[in-house]
């Protein structure tokens, strides 16, 4: 079988192939017919960031089994980073946030 995964060569290109890749759109999350576009938007917030704190237990799962001098999961710690960069360039579509906004923004928040 091919790789049919695209090469992406920068951020904003990323952030519309993640956003074509997970709709939020009612075949796949069936309340979605009964609400607002406001509460559309409030439940696509929420459902992100459940996403993201899965991947924040995983990372957090790692450094607890390291703290009791376990070796931890460097191969899950690694995909929990990536997954995470994934809910974040989701995140910031689904708030009209593009890549020049994002990375105009590092310098004000680096303090």
């Amino acid at each position: 079988m091919v790789d049919q995964s695209p090469t992406l060569s920068n951020l904003q290109e990323a952030i519309d192939y993640i956003a074509a890749q997970f709709v939020f759109d009612e075949a796949s999350y069936p309340i979605l017919q009964k609400l607002t576009s406001e509460e559309r938007l409030q439940f696509s917030v929420n459902h992100s960031l459940q996403h993201m704190m899965k991947q924040i237990g995983k990372i957090a799962t790692h450094l607890e089994d390291k703290d009791h001098g376990g070796v931890g999961n460097n191969d899950m710690l690694k995909q929990a980073l990536i997954k995470e960069f994934i809910n974040i360039l989701r995140l910031s579509e689904l708030l009209n946030v593009n890549a020049k906004e994002l990375l105009e923004s590092i310098p004000k928040f680096v303090k």
